[in-house]
């Protein structure tokens, strides 16, 4: 994928945004994998910086195909919670 520097799997919201911690927005290349298919097209994600929710840093993603979704992430960068997808349901010390 020209440009690209970072594949993203549809049904993978584990990572949270790559750009995290970079700056307040960044718009980046990915290298989308369609799953189960698994064709793999080019992606131009946007991260926007949102105010902390509840002790966590939240992010607004956006892309031209599946809109606008909050998410939020932990000191690690892991996602918590990833608006009408994914929640985190338990954690270990």
């Amino acid at each position: 994928m020209g440009g690209a520097f970072v594949c993203d799997a549809e049904l993978e919201p584990e990572a949270g945004p790559q750009p995290a911690g970079v700056c307040e927005q960044v718009t980046t290349p990915i290298a989308w994998v369609d799953v189960p298919a698994l064709g793999v097209s080019r992606v131009d994600q946007t991260y926007r910086r949102l105010p902390d929710v509840e002790g966590l840093h939240a992010w607004e993603y956006r892309d031209l195909q599946h809109g606008p979704f909050v998410l939020t992430v932990d000191a690690d960068g892991l996602v918590v919670t990833y608006e009408d997808f994914a929640r985190r349901v338990a954690t270990r010390p």
